[in-house]
């Protein structure tokens, strides 16, 4: 089967802007070889690294890092919007379990004791599930100065690569799904969707880090230099409408999904127009071969439209029709970058409104950690975050590697938590919109999340843009535009 025909249609040295809605655009060293002194630091990087995976250290790193392992709980667990029971029972359960007696009370202990062990089962089944990408090695030399690694700078692209990945999979496969379904195309579909990511400049792997490096170096991605959420939000989102040009120039395949990008050129709180983004799926869908994706669930009622899609004015016509619910609609992946403070950590009246974004059903993450670190988001209990670490190396796996190479270097069986109110303050929240009614859902969500926090807002809310929003509007899109040239891929 071929699968991108079937789904796919055919350093700490941030530059200046490049946070809190700033445009990134001064990147001083773009052109210039590392240092010998950064040099030095990425080569330490990477035989810490190294040395952690060679001799299993992880459970050290992570401790002197301050993210832990998962702990029981009587709170209930949310991963990626999907909510789970506690999976340990309340203390007066605990008691009943506890006698081993006769009688009715130690038929309910040994039922809850059942029914915890089943949560639990499916957790974990669950937490394996979902893609783990993570420092590499080996991999074909980037930038003026060669790297082979990314270990030391490329922890945000991974954790922005981890939560692309992990929308990907919930697209085609569904939420339910979990790796070891006995479907026939399943370990198929995982290897096309992880080759996606595969460490080469080449134009099929377009969310490379090699990709994602060329494609954001306007934005001030630099191959060996940390980077903030926002700008790699920037660079991600020239990629996804690079992808709508190739379709056509017939020169690649067309991403699945279509992406929102909330943010305010000029800093700010980010507003999400709710006419915005449902323009932004209609036009997506009203491309060619969009209109039939072969996601796992197709909207009923659904029909395809048009001879002629493609044309600008039909494509806008096509948004304006989705923005009042009629139309085509193309799957959403809403991106909206916040910077939640002043200080190393997050301002902690943010705190609530994290976890409650966790724990909408459209959640597929938050790309943030802890400063200087970057972590991949995924969900939540109590008042920790549960989070995937991408600094771990592991070697360079390419299109010839085995399904077992794949399932060990790309998921893995659990994850750590980190206190909520330990974040970095600079995040990019990550929601994904299948349907119409997913949008409006998460929009009434948001809205009513903005009303119960209405001084400390994450998120501003809006049916349609101000002149002066729309101008602003404008200006980010425009300046996004300018910087799409398909000329710049390898082909």
């Amino acid at each position: 089967m071929d699968w991108t025909k079937k789904y796919f249609g055919g350093s700490q040295e941030t530059p200046q802007g490049a946070e809190a809605g700033g445009s990134g655009r001064s990147a001083p060293a773009l052109g210039r070889s590392l240092s010998f002194g950064e040099r030095t630091r990425l080569g330490l990087s990477q035989t810490w690294y190294s040395l952690v995976e060679t001799l299993g250290l992880q459970k050290i790193s992570a401790v002197l890092s301050g993210v832990y392992t998962l702990p029981t709980s009587t709170d209930p667990l949310y991963l990626l919007g999907k909510r789970y029971e506690p999976i340990r029972p309340p203390a007066e359960e605990e008691e009943v379990g506890k006698d081993g007696g006769e009688g009715r009370a130690g038929a309910v202990g040994a039922s809850a004791s059942s029914e915890l062990d089943e949560r639990t089962e499916l957790l974990a089944a669950d937490m394996a599930s979902r893609a783990w990408v993570t420092y590499r090695s080996g991999f074909h030399p980037m930038g003026p100065s060669g790297l082979t690694t990314d270990a030391g700078w490329g922890c945000t692209i991974r954790s922005g690569q981890m939560l692309l990945c992990n929308c990907l999979l919930v697209h085609l496969k569904g939420r339910e799904w979990l790796r070891g379904d006995a479907e026939a195309d399943s370990a198929e579909v995982l290897r096309e969707v992880v080759s996606l990511f595969f460490d080469s400049p080449q134009l099929r792997h377009y969310f490379s880090i090699h990709n994602i490096v060329k494609q954001g170096r306007s934005f001030g991605i630099v191959a060996g230099h940390w980077v903030g959420p926002y700008v790699l939000c920037q660079a991600l989102h020239k990629i996804i409408k690079m992808t709508s040009k190739m379709v056509h120039m017939n020169v690649g395949d067309q991403c699945p999904i279509a992406l929102y990008l909330v943010a305010e050129p000029h800093g700010g709180i980010p507003t999400l127009y709710r006419s915005r983004g449902a323009e932004i799926a209609g036009a997506a869908a009203a491309t060619p071969s969009a209109a039939v994706l072969g996601s796992h669930e197709e909207e009923e009622g659904k029909e395809e439209e048009g001879k002629e899609e493609g044309k600008e004015g039909e494509e806008e016509g096509q948004g304006r029709a989705e923005a009042e619910g009629n139309g085509p609609w193309k799957p959403l992946l809403i991106l909206i970058p916040v910077t939640l403070g002043v200080t190393p950590k997050i301002n902690v009246c943010y705190v609530p409104q994290i976890l409650a974004t966790l724990s909408m059903p459209q959640s597929v993450g938050i790309i943030g950690g802890k400063p200087g670190k970057s972590l991949y988001i995924m969900g939540s209990v109590g008042e920790n975050v549960l989070v995937l670490d991408p600094h771990t190396l592991k070697p360079f796996h390419g299109d010839y590697a085995s399904e077992e190479e794949l399932a060990e270097s790309y998921f893995c069986k659990g994850f750590s938590t980190m206190l909520c109110r330990d974040l970095d303050p600079s995040l990019a929240l990550g929601f994904f919109c299948r349907t119409r009614a997913d949008y409006a859902d998460l929009y009434d969500r948001l809205d009513a999340l903005q009303r119960e926090h209405p001084t400390t807002a994450m998120v501003s809310l809006a049916a349609e843009p101000t002149p002066e929003g729309q101008a602003a509007s404008a200006d980010l899109q425009e300046f996004t535009d300018s910087k799409v040239e398909v000329e710049g891929w390898v082909m």
